[in-house]
């Protein structure tokens, strides 16, 4: 009786949202996914192979504009605030990102002034994650790859809910 149940309200959830728009809706989401981690590791990347290339401890450590930056972009300030996933890596002289006073009086975090490093027990793990170039070549392969198969899901879930239920 409660296999009956199931079946019947599948059905009706089928009848509500057909499975190849299930599919298609992955699709779209994982392929979404895997393009902003593309250009998260490539764009967080930069970042640690200059940091790897010179700064490896709080004696040689280098602020952004040391690193070759202009200004700190709003990016830099996501990516390096305090807390962040790259600050598992990245360190920062004084263990936290230091504060100036604005012209409004309030302490705000003084970006100019910060200096980051890679410490040697961080070394192997920043290498790991970001020391080579993300090829893109792999983002259209595995974009038409996942097209590939969700077109193939698509035309084969169906089928395969009609003999279950």
């Amino acid at each position: 009786m409660n296999l009956f149940l199931f079946a019947s309200e599948s059905a009706e959830f089928a009848e509500i949202m057909p499975i190849n728009f299930v599919v298609w809706a992955i699709c779209i989401g994982v392929n979404l996914g895997y393009i902003a981690t593309f250009i998260s590791k490539n764009a967080t990347g930069i970042i640690v192979r200059k940091l790897l290339a010179s700064a490896t401890s709080e004696d040689t450590a280098k602020t952004l504009a040391e690193l070759g930056y202009q200004r700190v972009s709003f990016s830099h300030k996501v990516m390096l605030k305090d807390g962040s996933s790259l600050r598992n890596v990245v360190y920062v002289v004084g263990g936290q990102i230091p504060l100036a006073e604005n012209s409004e009086g309030a302490m705000v975090p003084d970006w100019e002034s910060a200096r980051f490093y890679i410490p040697e027990s961080q070394n192997k793990r920043a290498t790991v994650m970001y020391g080579k170039k993300q090829n893109w070549i792999f983002l259209p392969i595995f974009t038409i790859l996942s097209i590939a198969l969700s077109a193939l899901m698509a035309w084969l879930m169906p089928m395969l809910m009609g003999a279950i239920l």
